[in-house]
């Protein structure tokens, strides 16, 4: 009688995420995305303890932003928001009231999945989830309408620089393009949470869109106000 043979699986086994463990900043009112660069001046002992950390390791840091605002310290991981970024620290500076200015440039979005401690500075074990960039027409028309909605938006006077419009213009990555829109300051905290929480590229592409929709209608309704 034949010896059966069992063939292995060709199903290729569900990649397990990679959680690595990082210092971690409570940010209070302020969301940073990937690629963007910011200044950011901590003062709590936690926030420098966990800054410095970075430094020495000569490693990245995670920023959280932290539910409640006014919150002083922060002990549980739950007064967090689950998604926040991974940021590399280009410049410190310790200034003499014992407060840290930095210069810190956002990589990629992380999901936190615990503190592995709290002191002397939080840190926590935390999950990259690097953007996909998706491909096809649907994509290339909200990538183009979103292009012209910032265009028109800075055109009808939004708080923003001249040159964000000729930016988007320059930007093709779908991804990039949405986060781009954070930098609006008519854009809320808990928007701005929101819209880095959303990992799905096309749907934060439609997220955008209907913020600028929306941005667009009042900046025309005030301009119609201002004209009678």
């Amino acid at each position: 009688m034949a010896k059966r043979t069992s063939t292995p699986s060709t199903e290729p086994e569900p990649a397990t995420p990679e959680v690595r463990e990082l210092p971690l900043v409570a940010l209070r009112e302020t969301v940073i995305f990937p690629e963007m660069i910011v200044p950011l001046q901590v003062g709590r002992e936690k926030s420098v303890a966990a800054l410095n950390a970075a430094v020495e390791s000569n490693g990245p840091i995670a920023l959280v932003t932290q539910r409640q605002a006014e919150q002083e310290d922060i002990g549980d991981v739950s007064e967090l928001y689950e998604v926040g970024t991974l940021a590399k620290i280009a410049q410190v500076v310790q200034l003499q009231d014992g407060t840290v200015r930095a210069i810190v440039q956002g990589q990629t979005r992380i999901r936190v999945h615990g503190f592995s401690q709290t002191a002397p500075h939080l840190a926590a074990r935390v999950e990259e989830l690097p953007d996909e960039t998706p491909e096809g027409v649907e994509i290339q028309a909200l990538v183009r309408s979103v292009q012209a909605q910032i265009e028109q938006y800075v055109a009808n006077g939004a708080p923003v620089p001249p040159e964000a419009a000729v930016a988007a213009r320059n930007i093709t990555e779908p991804g990039l393009l949405a986060d781009m829109v954070a930098y609006s300051p008519d854009m809320s905290t808990e928007q701005r949470q929101e819209l880095l929480e959303t990992i799905d590229v096309e749907q934060r592409l439609k997220l955008v869109s209907a913020f600028l929709a929306r941005q667009i209608e009042i900046l025309e309704l005030k301009g119609k106000i201002q004209s009678e």
